[in-house]
């Protein structure tokens, strides 16, 4: 059967114990993990005893599917883990997480040697790059959680809604995961200046519109763009083009933009199960409801839409 090994580190400002204490005891994972934040209401059944050798969970869900998870072994510097997913169809893996202390704080590598059914190998790299972007997203909670003692994201669906059709002034760029923030920073900033240079009027929510994302190496292609009501010449690099009216599948997500990937994920999850067709090309958007620099980060609200066939 094919097999896959995948591995995602971060680091986080907290002790070794710490670090411990969250990962042994799953009764703490609803506070991280990415896949039970995209379903709250999923049912879950804990062992008696927990943070010890034989600690266990079992999850049972109708986006997340069902499985069962169990702590093997235990030292200071590493978890073993024996994983076994019931649905969408059963396999069986093992999960380690290394801790390595530094200075200031602990390196967390988050593993998974497992394998597919023979009749999924073709779905081996894509499996690859999305439980990467996955475990990227569950250690990024983890570190808020060790760092801060919460997560300040809530993904939720909205459904099916309707895109009316609108102009807009646009910087398409490249960037991948790590660096979108601050190239989207820059180019929102150089459209603000841009329209207010030439008293044009903004008319509703800034947005980002993705055209296309390479998951191996999460570079996206996107355009950073501000609504205007008509269509009008402006000079290179920016663009004025039309978003096209039509019907959307929209989630909401409430919390700081670091954890936007969470709302992208319960996006393509719900679809997915809900049998909604939606577009690969553009991706969708990611539209911004209210200020970063007047609103508290846990207070931001965002759309991420998806284009319907």
């Amino acid at each position: 059967m094919p097999a896959y090994h995948v591995e995602k580190s971060i680091f986080i400002k907290g002790s070794k114990s710490q670090v411990l204490a969250e990962i042994s005891d799953f009764r703490q994972w609803p506070a991280w993990s990415p896949w039970l934040i995209l379903e709250p209401k999923c049912a879950l059944n804990y062992s008696d005893k927990q943070s010890e050798v034989g600690a266990g969970y079992s999850w049972e869900g109708d986006m997340v599917g069902a499985g069962e998870m169990q702590l093997n072994a235990i030292t200071d510097q590493r978890l073993d883990m024996s994983l076994t997913f019931l649905r969408p169809f059963k396999s069986f893996a093992k999960v380690a997480f290394d801790i390595e202390e530094q200075d200031d704080g602990c390196l967390v590598t988050w593993h998974m040697y497992g394998s597919l059914p023979f009749y999924l190998f073709f779905m081996k790299n894509m499996m690859k790059a999305w439980l990467g972007m996955d475990y990227q997203r569950g250690l990024l909670m983890l570190k808020a959680v060790v760092e801060s003692a919460k997560v300040n994201s809530t993904p939720e669906v909205i459904g099916y809604a309707d895109q009316k059709a609108q102009y807009y002034i646009g910087l398409t760029q490249s960037a991948t995961l790590e660096d979108i923030g601050p190239v989207m920073r820059e180019s929102f900033t150089k459209l603000n200046d841009y329209l207010t240079e030439q008293d044009i009027t903004v008319e509703g929510a800034p947005f980002t519109l993705y055209h296309k994302m390479d998951i191996a190496s999460t570079e996206s292609h996107f355009t950073s763009a501000l609504p205007i009501n008509e269509k009008m010449t402006v000079p290179a690099p920016f663009e004025c083009k039309q978003l096209k009216a039509g019907k959307t599948w929209q989630v909401k997500h409430t919390g700081h933009y670091e954890f936007l990937g969470n709302a992208w994920a319960l996006a393509m999850m719900a679809s997915r199960h809900q049998k909604v067709r939606t577009r690969k090309k553009p991706m969708g958007i990611e539209r911004y409801l209210n200020d970063p620099a007047t609103t508290p980060a846990e207070k931001l609200v965002t759309q991420v839409v998806l284009f319907c066939k």
